[in-house]
């Protein structure tokens, strides 16, 4: 008896640990909406397409090809997958349409201050520069927009002054998995194989540093979601597994990127539209980690004759026309829906209904909405984040500039 006493109790230590570790994920389990009539929430003139951003493959440190990448992004249900592989150029040459999977070719340059992203790369600027971080940087910042990778990693954190007119990655799925502790990772490693989407989401936090580096930048800046998605731990020996699949992080940290209705369908348009609508800011960063992410409608439209409408990333003069609106529609998911100017809390309801904000004439400054799942908890309320658009700036007549009140 005395040699089954020890299986025993190793057999019931881990079975507690896993039981343990089941309760504790499913905190953070995703909770689908209701099914029903819902408000038209499309923006016209405007259609929303949703990807994936920062992915790397075979080309640098992956452990796909973009054929895998391509087909997880279609069983995952994406628009667009942007490919940002480390300090090569070969992901310019994979841009194209996949079958209805938009791919944009980018590159993630490793500098002395951490790491920077650019999308859609050109050609003529990359003629005999060597494939190296800092010459990349050098030759595509006076031609594209650049995005601040992960500032907050904990391995990899951006150290050193900003680059001027650079966006930001609000959320990183490898920052937010470094930032958890050893019993976090040890309770989403323990329910992985039973609950595979409650265990990655359990490893998501709301993005509060890197918030506050946005907060404090000067406007405009554009802020995207990152997956950061690699597919590759390399084993002793030498040997390579892949994990997380792309399936998994494609499933938690998403960008709805808005382009003009009036794009043409063929694909280098599409493609085009697609990296301006990421350098400016017509981006929303979504977190399907927790279900299913509410479409919101974020606009500043004119109530006159001419009715303009622009969505986030735009900059709108202040007019008695001009009209605020931001809702959601109902899910029977209970949310925060609260609005934000010039970094302060507008507003804000608490409701599994309808949430709203309809302004006339809206005050001068840099508006954003931000939607959290409100799930109760018996030391109080926890709130998940869903959905962070970016700003939509109002600024006056003769302000020149966008500096905002």
């Amino acid at each position: 008896m005395s040699r089954l006493r020890l299986p025993i109790f190793t057999g019931l230590v881990l079975l507690g640990l896993v039981v343990a570790s089941l309760a504790w994920v499913s905190r953070w389990r995703p909770l689908h909406s209701e099914p029903g009539p819902t408000p038209d929430l499309r923006i016209e003139g405007w259609r929303a397409l949703e990807g994936v951003v920062h992915v790397h493959t075979r080309a640098s440190d992956g452990g796909g090809t973009v054929h895998d990448v391509v087909r997880a992004a279609r069983t995952s249900g994406l628009d667009f997958v942007v490919l940002t592989d480390h300090n090569v150029l070969d992901d310019r040459e994979m841009a194209g349409d996949y079958g209805g999977v938009l791919v944009l070719g980018g590159v993630e340059c490793t500098v002395p201050q951490g790491h920077v992203i650019f999308f859609d790369l050109p050609p003529a600027p990359l003629v005999g520069v060597e494939e190296r971080g800092p010459e990349l940087l050098a030759a595509l910042q006076p031609v594209r927009t650049p995005v601040i990778a992960h500032p907050t990693n904990r391995v990899r954190p951006w150290r050193g002054e900003w680059i001027s007119g650079a966006g930001i990655e609000l959320i990183s799925a490898d920052s937010q998995w470094r930032g958890r502790s050893a019993l976090e990772l040890g309770a989403a490693i323990l329910a992985l194989p039973f609950v595979r989407s409650w265990a990655f989401a359990s490893l998501v936090r709301p993005p509060t540093e890197a918030l506050k580096i946005w907060q404090e930048l000067p406007r405009p800046v554009a802020i995207i979601g990152s997956v950061n998605a690699h597919s590759l731990l390399e084993l002793p020996g030498g040997r390579e597994w892949r994990f997380p699949r792309y399936e998994d992080l494609f499933a938690l940290i998403q960008t709805r990127a808005y382009l003009p209705e009036e794009t043409p369908d063929d694909p280098s348009s599409r493609l085009l539209a697609l990296r301006q609508a990421l350098e400016a800011g017509r981006v929303d960063v979504t977190l399907p980690a927790f279900g299913r992410p509410p479409t919101v409608r974020f606009v500043v439209e004119d109530a006159g004759p001419v009715g303009e409408r622009e969505v986030v990333g735009g900059i709108v003069v202040r007019s008695p026309e001009r009209e605020l609106h931001a809702s959601v529609p109902h899910s029977g998911v209970p949310i925060r829906f609260t609005l934000w100017r010039n970094g302060e809390r507008y507003g804000q309801v608490e409701s599994p209904g309808i949430p709203r904000f309809d302004l006339s004439d809206p005050p001068a400054g840099a508006w954003r909405v931000q939607v959290e799942q409100v799930r109760p908890s018996r030391f109080g309320a926890r709130y998940l984040p869903w959905v962070y658009t970016n700003e939509i700036h109002v600024v006056e007549a003769d302000s020149g500039s966008l500096s905002v009140e």
